[in-house]
């Protein structure tokens, strides 16, 4: 799936016009390819992830009370009310992931703004799944503290989901990461190390004196460039939550999932047709084959005049001919009475009454006591004749059940 990646400037849009050109990065599996264009006219048929610049985000630690996730968007804006200088509701937190005691990371923008950026792109037909500030794009280093340097200005990442932006202050540290350090060491909660990464090609800094400012090692770390981020950017928060949950349009569903409806469409539709193929093939297969039996019947009983089903009446009149011709069968009286005796044994009864009817033979027999079905079932099946219990009555000098043989056809 492509993923358009578009990086805002720094005053946009309140300061810029319709044909300020926007930087831009389109990736496509493995390729990608970088530009600058006007808004309408950036590449389509792409998600769409905007890095916010990091002035406009306010990173800031909060504590959530348990409740609807739905709601935590307005839940943290109200929770960091004592760390803004404006009115709650002109604000919009974005929350991170929520540590098990109720702590998490809100990123604080303006709302109006927010909403100036959402509503710019959908009147260009432009709906971004995800914002997130260009903080969370510089590198990441366990128990270091990552900071891009643009030479007058800086974004400080101190954690996966937390920042804070650092300005120039001549040739010294700047103030707010000197500040920051001091926080962080008095919470106990310093970094090992700072890494600068450089951008825009800036000089670098006097990093020996900032080491013995900060009082940490400090070390340049790998050139930072907006044309080589990740793509998605990784454990940043997305600022599109609550009311700006990125939804779509069903024209849009539709062109973006136009070409996979239309391959399951033409799959369901070969299937379909392979299956009618298949099963037409095996009808007249069927047909084939019931002619041939059919033919294969009258060839043998050229008599036969009413032919329904070859096979069942061809075994009948196979059975006929070896009675005619003195052949016991299986379903016959005697054999099936000789086969039954083993069974009427391993009861330990005595049979009372025979009954027998085309090719069932129904025998009474006398138990010395009472005996479940179940066991009585269990004793005729090693005798491999079938056979059902139908009934166990008893008596008063043990039960008489009544016990079904069958032998095949008649």
């Amino acid at each position: 799936m492509s993923l358009l990646q578009v990086f805002l400037p720094q005053h946009w849009p309140a300061n810029e016009t319709s044909d300020t050109p926007l930087r831009w990065r389109l990736t496509e599996g493995i390729t990608s390819r970088i530009g600058e264009s006007p808004l309408d006219q950036l590449p389509q048929g792409a998600d769409v992830e905007l890095i916010v610049p990091a002035s406009r985000v306010l990173f800031t630690r909060v504590k959530l009370p348990p409740g609807n996730s739905s709601r935590l968007s307005e839940m943290a804006s109200y929770a960091a009310e004592d760390r803004l200088l404006g009115d709650p509701e002109t604000i919009h937190a974005a929350v991170g992931n929520r540590s098990d005691d109720g702590h998490a990371t809100a990123a604080i923008v303006d709302r109006a703004w927010l909403t100036s950026i959402r509503d710019r792109f959908a009147a260009a037909k432009r709906r971004p799944i995800r914002a997130v500030s260009e903080i969370a794009a510089a590198p990441f280093t366990a128990g270091a503290w990552d900071l891009v340097w643009h030479g007058d200005h800086g974004w400080l990442r101190t954690a996966e989901d937390q920042g804070l932006v650092v300005d120039a202050n001549g040739e010294d540290v700047p103030f707010a990461l000197r500040l920051a350090v001091q926080e962080a060491r008095a919470l106990g909660d310093a970094p090992e190390r700072v890494m600068v990464h450089l951008a825009d090609s800036q000089p670098l800094p006097d990093l020996a004196q900032w080491e013995k400012d900060l009082g940490l090692p400090t070390q340049a770390g790998s050139p930072w460039s907006w044309q080589r981020v990740d793509a998605p950017i990784l454990h940043g928060i997305n600022l599109l939550q609550g009311p700006f949950a990125p939804s779509r349009s069903s024209s849009e569903m539709l062109a973006r999932y136009r070409i996979p409806a239309i391959l399951a469409a033409g799959i369901v539709g070969l299937y379909i047709i392979v299956s009618v193929a298949d099963w037409a093939a095996l009808a007249w297969q069927k047909r084939s084959l019931q002619a041939q039996m059919t033919n294969t019947f009258k060839t043998a009983f050229p008599d036969a005049t009413n032919i329904v089903n070859a096979p069942l009446q061809m075994q009948r009149k196979l059975i006929e001919l070896k009675r005619a011709h003195g052949e016991a069968q299986p379903g016959d009286f005697i054999p099936l009475l000789a086969n039954a005796l083993p069974a009427i044994n391993a009861t330990g009864g005595t049979a009372q009454a025979v009954q027998y009817e085309r090719g069932k033979l129904q025998l009474d027999i006398r138990l010395p006591q009472v005996q479940p079905p179940e066991v009585l079932n269990q004793q005729l099946s090693g005798t491999g004749l079938p056979a059902k219990v139908e009934s166990i009555n008893p008596t008063p000098n043990g039960a008489v059940a009544r016990i079904t043989f069958a032998g095949g056809n008649s």
